[in-house]
Parts: structure tokens; C-alpha cells; sequence
């Protein structure tokens, strides 16, 4: 049953959806960052990178996978909606998303570990009405819609020399398409027939690498580094227009991507933990406008693990998670940063004698500001992840 699961995860990766936030929106970009360690992690205040886990698997700390006991897959999923503010015109949209997959295999146990997983890394989808006059005074309404994912995929291999350290090693693959389309309309009725269209086909590679050490039992100290990929692209220009004047993207790289965190356990049942993360967008890519900003996001949060009595309280029988988060999005609208202020709540529901999970977790906030961006979201979050395993190597004695 538990292999039937993954399998059937497996089979819908490529169903990934537009972010559709008004801040994917700035020219040339490329869309909201995505940034998901596990749905346990966002509950806690969206980071959970040194609160290791040995039932969910963290998709950007990946020498806690160490602590994983059999081979084990998580499969997460998410719902957002969001209601955006733009001087007074509000409107709404939601969306459901894949959110990630990751498998670990255990070759030796405590010690080495195989495994992959792949995630969004940035999405936009939005589409706009303007009203434009050409240069021989013609007057058109131009419809402009620019839709993309960025995925990354990995493969993670996990050593542990020590009990009390983790080391880990992981490949980066990202690959995605980027569409830019323009329809005119001229009568006030009907579109053209035949549009502009320039599609960007995204790939690279890169190494990443992360390490978590326990300095005394109750504190966990962990950290992960994502080098700068070596990215390409292909660029596809379909248009029965010869001369509109649009400029192309230009991607060079993906900027190195820097997170460390620390964890405290409070006795049995309560951690505390706090994680930092950023990125230099700003000197990663040239495109214009330049309006790039560095992303960085700052999390804090608790969580009351479940009580393994023989007959707990109702209440003690799921994990429970707080924490508060605030993001730097890595885009200047109106010439000011964009900020993101979210709190965060989560469950997780064990079952199979404590062997596998559901995680749910909720992210309610408010993303920019109607003075410095002339524009404010309003978003919920709602995520979903299945965390299922069990031992298909057994070392013989």
C-alpha cells in the first residue's frame, strides 16, 4: 500500500500552477520564489531546518535525512488564495499547487543514506489590459500575459560519521519554461487570430551542501549552502508582427542561496527554533528595469510534539506547531522592497504506531505595503503533506 502511494505521487510532479500574486508581476522577473522546507517547517514559521525529523523529510536540509530510520517518501501539496489590493480595485484569485516530492533510502543505517526530490522553485501568472496608441497613431487595447515554473530537482546522497553530525551532498537541477504572450485587439471586439508569443526554455545545474551538529544533546545547529548553477537557455520567438518592439529576458544564473538555524528542545516534548535564509537576487541577473532586490526570509516558531503515553489526552495525541515568519520577496515595486509578514500554525497527525504522518500547516499574512507599493495582498496558505515509509533493506547478520 505504502509503495502504491509514492508511486501514484510520482505521476502527477508536472502538475504545478501560476503563483498568481500581483508581485510576480514585475517585468522580466522571474515570479514569486518558492521557498517550502517541509509542511512541518512552515508551521513552525516556514524554516524546520535543525528540528530534525526521521518521518518527514526536509527538502532543503538535507543532512538532517539522516535521522530517517527506513526508506520514506513525503509528498506535500498547497492551496493559496489571495485577495490584492491595487489603490482601491481588490480582486481575488486562488490556486492549488504541487508543492513537493522527496524519497530517502537508508544503504546504511545511521550512517549513509540515497535519496531525491524535486520542488517548484519559482512560479508566475498574470495578465494585464493596456490601452496604446503606435507611432502612425493607431489605436489598439494590447493584452500582455506571462505564465512559468521554475522546477528543481535533486539527488542527495547523506553521511554521518558521528552520531552527533550529519553531512550531506546534493545535485541541483533546474528546468522550466517562461512565456510571454501578446494579443491586440483593434475594434474594440475581438482579438487577433495570431499572437506574439516568446517562450524561455530554462535549464542548469549546480551542487549544494548542507551539515547539522549536535554540540550537547538538547541543541541542534544546522546549515545549508546552494552554489550558483551554471544555467542556460533556449529562447523561442513566434510572431507574425516583424517589428514589435519587446526586450527579451536575459537569465545568467540563479544567485547562491545561503540558510542557517538553530533548534532548542525544552524538555520531552516542546522545541523551540529559529532559521535565516537569503539570496542575492540583485546581483545575479541583468535584465532592465533593474528592479531586483535581495530575498531573505526570517522564521521563528515552537512546536509541542505528541505524547507516546498509552492513553494521552486527545490533545496530546498530534503534534502542534506556531511561528511567525517575514520575507524579503527579492522585487522593488515602486522603487521600495517588498516585505511579507505571515503567522503560521500546523498539526501533525502520526499514525501506524507512530511511524508515518500528515502534516498540515496554515500561512496567514499580508505581502507589501499600499503606501511604499502602491499595491497589498492579503494571502492564506494551506498545506498538505503525506509522510509514508517502510524497510525495504535489512542488512543480514
Amino acid at each position: 500500500m505504502t509503495r502504491s502511494i509514492l508511486l501514484a505521487a510520482l505521476l502527477i510532479l508536472s502538475a504545478s500552477v501560476g503563483a498568481d500574486s500581483y508581485f510576480s508581476s514585475q517585468p522580466n522577473g522571474i515570479g514569486i520564489r518558492q521557498f517550502m522546507t517541509s509542511v512541518r517547517g512552515i508551521g513552525m514559521g516556514g524554516g524546520g531546518l535543525a528540528a530534525h525529523d526521521s518521518l518527514s523529510l526536509n527538502a532543503w536540509q538535507i543532512s538532517t535525512w539522516r535521522h530517517v530510520p527506513n526508506t520514506r517518501g513525503t509528498f506535500s501539496l498547497t492551496y493559496r488564495r489571495i485577495e490584492t489590493d491595487l489603490g482601491g480595485d481588490v480582486f481575488r484569485n486562488a490556486t492549488a499547487e504541487f508543492a513537493g516530492v522527496s524519497f530517502a533510502i537508508p544503504i546504511q543505517k545511521d550512517r549513509w543514506v540515497f535519496g531525491a526530490a524535486l520542488q517548484p522553485y519559482a512560479q508566475t501568472e498574470y495578465r494585464f489590459r493596456s490601452d496604446v496608441v503606435s507611432g502612425d497613431s493607431i489605436a489598439f487595447t494590447q493584452l500582455t500575459e506571462t505564465t512559468g515554473t521554475i522546477n528543481r530537482a535533486q539527488l542527495n546522497l547523506v553521511w554521518s560519521p558521528r552520531e552527533w553530525l550529519g553531512l550531506a551532498v546534493h545535485t541541483n537541477f533546474y528546468f522550466g519554461t517562461y512565456e510571454d504572450q501578446y494579443d491586440f485587439q483593434f475594434d474594440n471586439t475581438s482579438y487577433l487570430d495570431s499572437d506574439h508569443r516568446v517562450q524561455y526554455r530554462l535549464s542548469g545545474a549546480g551542487l549544494g551542501f548542507s551539515a547539522d551538529v549536535q554540540p550537547v544533546p538538547q541543541l541542534t545547529l544546522a546549515g545549508f549552502v546552494d552554489l550558483a548553477p551554471s544555467m542556460g537557455m533556449d529562447v523561442e520567438y513566434t510572431s507574425p508582427i516583424d517589428n514589435f518592439d519587446q526586450p527579451e529576458r536575459t537569465f545568467d544564473t540563479f544567485p547562491m542561496h545561503l540558510g542557517v538555524s538553530g533548534a532548542y528542545e525544552l524538555g520531552k516534548r516542546w522545541r523551540m527554533e529559529g532559521s535565516f535564509s537569503q539570496q542575492s537576487w540583485e546581483n545575479a541577473l541583468t535584465t532592465s528595469p533593474a528592479n531586483y532586490d535581495s530575498w531573505s526570509r526570517l522564521g521563528v516558531g515552537v512546536e509541542r510534539s505528541v505524547s507516546h503515553a498509552r492513553r494521552p489526552a486527545f490533545l496530546s495525541r498530534f503534534d502542534w506547531r506556531f511561528g511567525y515568519s517575514r520575507t524579503q520577496i527579492g522585487y522593488r515595486f515602486n522603487g521600495d522592497a517588498v516585505v511579507e509578514q505571515a503567522a503560521h500554525a500546523g498539526i501533525g497527525i502520526p499514525f501506524s504506531d507512530f511511524n508515518n504522518r500528515i502534516d498540515v500547516a496554515v500561512m496567514a499574512g499580508i505581502r507589501g505595503d499600499q503606501g511604499s507599493n502602491l499595491a497589498e495582498e492579503r494571502f492564506v496558505n494551506v498545506l498538505f503533506s503525506i509522510s509514508v515509509g517502510e524497510l525495504w533493506f535489512q542488512s543480514s547478520r
